[in-house]
């Protein structure tokens, strides 16, 4: 801020004799003469004579400027003396262009002067002191002899610029920003980053304002695609910390170049990048198609991380069927009589890993086993194996003749028992009996009716014989001739190749 320039002149003359001090007349370019313009008196300690000269007022508590002559009370013909001229501000304001100005007598010849003068011109020294801070001065010697008897005179005059100053700081801001991010998160964390604005300057930077444009797939946890914070004020030497919270919509690579500016055209500029991947979990089971019951069924169940970032915590779970238990499974396995579970840890990047599950089925029937496997960060999936448990008939035949021996005209019963010993249901069981000559039938009893053709008797097919269950059929026979005779019996059924033959000897006497 500058103020007006007062300027103000300033004239006192000392005439200097050799019997004492005669004072000059003082003039101004803009005012009045003070009223006590000077003043004078011996200082016998010295042997000099002061005068001082108080302008504007004369008064010393209203004056600006007090210009002090100490000279010699006398001096003697072509001897060296010296005189001292001291300008002193006892103002509170700057006086600036200070010129001091001796006008000499013709008389007094000069021999040197502290400082130089900066010209002389008819006979007027000149002197410029520039600057004369409050409460400062700043003093002129001046040596020289008088050339003459009689009385040497000099009027030295004063010129200055009064200023009011006030110091106006100027300052520099300096904007400096750092932003930061995770340099690989999975797609479904958070991306922290951070931005942090410093102003390294002299003085605040103004409305700065941050901006962070981001790239596509990334955005704010308010579904923003951009950035923006605004501070009213930054001091020099203080930084402000902006935290936000991103996610990601994809994975892929994302950099970003985010901007702090503030008033003044300060720019500063920041890059940072992260990159977002993701596990992507593949499952694959294998078990065997059919199986017979009694036998443990085996499944394979192998995980895979076919994506680019990290399958951590990964759990397989596997559902134990109805109907069976578990025999076994890979060590780590936690096993429940409803469930299987194993905690593979973290599969990288196409990594691998597999266990085995062994199952006991204690019925028949399709048994369908699934397992799951999950990861953090990663969509579960499933695969499952369908065994068909199936049993084995095992038909056990057996003929039992009741009485033996038979006395001719005689009776006899055989008893045919068919008894399903597998595990599997018999189907389309079918019994005949052959008779001997003899022989001949009287009845039948049983499951199924027979039927005789000539010395053959056939029984109707059992459609189902369960397991640990027993047909059981009974053939009476008259004895009508003595001898050894056999009665055959042939089984045949679905699951039976080849026919099962039984012979029951019995005795005929007479």
């Amino acid at each position: 801020m500058n103020f007006p320039w007062t300027k103000r002149l300033l004239t006192a003359m000392f005439a200097l004799g050799i019997a004492g001090l005669v004072g000059c007349a003082t003039t101004g370019s803009d005012s009045a003469a003070p009223t006590r313009a000077s003043s004078a008196q011996a200082a016998p300690n010295d042997g000099l004579v002061h005068a001082t000269l108080l302008y504007p007022t004369g008064y010393r508590d209203t004056s600006v400027l007090a210009v002090e002559r100490a000279v010699p009370a006398e001096v003697t013909l072509g001897q060296p003396f010296s005189y001292t001229i001291n300008v002193a501000n006892i103002s509170k304001n700057n006086l600036s262009d200070v010129v001091v100005s001796d006008r000499c007598a013709a008389t007094f010849k000069l021999a040197s002067s502290a400082p130089e003068p900066a010209g002389k011109e008819g006979g007027i020294l000149r002197w410029n002191l520039g600057n004369i801070a409050p409460g400062q001065t700043k003093s002129i010697k001046v040596s020289g002899a008088a050339s003459e008897i009689g009385s040497l005179s000099s009027c030295v005059g004063v010129t200055y610029n009064e200023t009011a100053c006030i110091d106006i700081k100027v300052t520099q801001p300096k904007l400096a920003l750092v932003a930061s991010a995770p340099a690989q998160v999975l797609k479904c964390e958070p991306i922290p980053v951070r931005y942090i604005v410093t102003n390294g300057g002299t003085g605040a930077a103004k409305n700065v304002v941050l901006d962070n444009i981001l790239p596509e797939g990334l955005e704010t946890d308010k579904g923003l695609r951009s950035v923006a914070y605004k501070v009213e004020s930054l001091p020099a030497g203080t930084s402000q910390t902006f935290d936000v919270v991103l996610r990601a919509t994809k994975t892929g690579k994302f950099e970003s170049k985010p901007e702090a500016t503030a008033a003044g055209e300060l720019k500063a500029a920041s890059a940072y990048a992260t990159t977002v991947v993701e596990p992507v979990l593949a499952i694959k089971k294998t078990g065997p198609a059919k199986i017979f019951i009694g036998h443990k069924i085996a499944y394979q169940i192998e995980v895979t991380n076919t994506g680019d970032g990290e399958a951590r915590q990964t759990m397989v779970n596997d559902v134990v069927p109805a109907g069976t238990k578990v025999l076994a499974a890979t060590e780590g396995a936690v096993a429940t009589p409803e469930k299987v579970t194993w905690n593979l840890g973290t599969l990288k990047p196409k990594e691998s890993k597999k266990v085995v599950l062994e199952l006991q089925p204690s019925v028949q029937g399709e048994v369908e086993n699934t397992a799951t496997a999950s990861a953090a960060c990663a969509t579960a999936v499933s695969a499952s194996v369908k065994t068909a448990v199936q049993g084995i008939p095992a038909l056990l035949l057996e003929v039992v003749d009741n009485p033996d021996p038979v006395e001719v005209n005689g009776e006899v019963v055989y008893t045919i028992e068919v008894t399903n010993q597998g595990s599997a249901t018999a189907t389309n069981v079918k019994i005949s009996g052959i008779f001997e000559d003899t022989m001949q039938y009287v009845s039948s009893t049983g499951p199924t009716a027979g039927t005789l053709d000539a010395k053959t008797l056939t029984f109707k097919p059992l459609p189902t014989l369960a397991p640990k269950a027993k047909a059981v059929w009974n053939v009476r026979v008259k004895a009508i001739k003595a001898g050894d005779v056999r009665f055959k019996t042939v089984m045949i059924a679905d699951q039976l190749q080849r026919t099962v033959e039984e012979t029951e000897a019995t005795n005929f006497y007479e």
